[in-house]
């Protein structure tokens, strides 16, 4: 996985740590940050995965949809091959050849974009996407593409901004989207909670009130959401739920199960 300090990533872990426990199994993490970061300090701590093998590990549930934002899947795949044959596991990231639990990103993005135009009435909604190489912010941006397409409403360019998933990308896009761009929007959807929470607190120093003179929604219903001023509206995945099936498919391939 990325890195400890996440809600995100905290809560699929728990959900490991639970199968684990069920199945009397041992639990090893590396937290070894972002596959070919963009800093110096992330690619000194992709060393960790070094350490990584069959001398100390069965299996491998693989945080993908976070160590994979900068590479993306096929090269994420090639990365994996120098575990094998370990049985593995991807989250939130779909892998050739390597069985993987995912959501349903379309039903819980539309679901958050119909609420922002039909309960706020919103006309402008601006979009804080993430990383371009990670296929389930890709995806949840196609829907925010869709949803305004069948609506009628315009595509504007400006009112995209792309993000990192971590809250200072979220506040740095509210600065880019209301200062250098000079653009108000009505609305705001966050592909994640981390860049909804960062937004949040850029738009309370500026002293605009949400959802009063912006709408904000975010995705993913991480603890701090709830506990955010005001609690963030946001989509809830089971992020624990995938962690204990990811590890159960790799504890059944262990077994010698056939997993798809």
């Amino acid at each position: 996985m990325d890195w400890l300090e996440d809600d995100y990533q905290n809560a699929v872990l728990c959900g490991v740590l639970d199968a684990a426990r069920d199945h009397d199994a041992n639990v090893v993490c590396f937290a070894g940050g972002v596959l070919d970061s963009p800093t110096r300090l992330g690619r000194q701590r992709n060393a960790i995965y070094e350490l990584v093998g069959p001398q100390n590990v069965d299996g491998l549930v693989v945080m993908a949809g976070t160590i994979g934002n900068h590479v993306g899947p096929e090269a994420l795949a090639a990365f994996l091959e120098r575990f094998r044959p370990l049985p593995m596991c991807s989250v939130a990231m779909p892998i050739p050849g390597v069985p993987s639990v995912l959501v349903d990103n379309a039903t819980g993005m539309r679901e958050a974009l119909v609420h922002l135009l039909d309960h706020h009435r919103a006309e402008r909604v601006a979009c804080i996407r993430g990383p371009e190489a990670n296929p389930e912010a890709a995806g949840r941006y196609g829907v925010y593409c869709d949803v305004l397409s069948e609506r009628r409403l315009p595509i504007e360019p400006a009112l995209t901004v792309v993000g990192d998933f971590q809250q200072a990308s979220g506040a740095a896009a509210i600065d880019l989207l209301l200062g250098e761009r000079g653009l108000r929007p009505d609305a705001i959807v966050a592909i994640n909670d981390d860049m909804a929470l960062g937004a949040l607190q850029a738009l309370r120093a500026r002293g605009l009130r949400v959802p009063r003179d912006v709408a904000l929604v975010g995705f993913d219903d991480v603890d701090a959401a709830e506990f955010s001023n005001p609690p963030l509206t946001t989509v809830r995945q089971p992020l624990r739920e995938q962690g204990a099936r990811a590890a159960e498919m790799v504890l059944a391939q262990l077994r010698g199960e056939a997993v798809d």
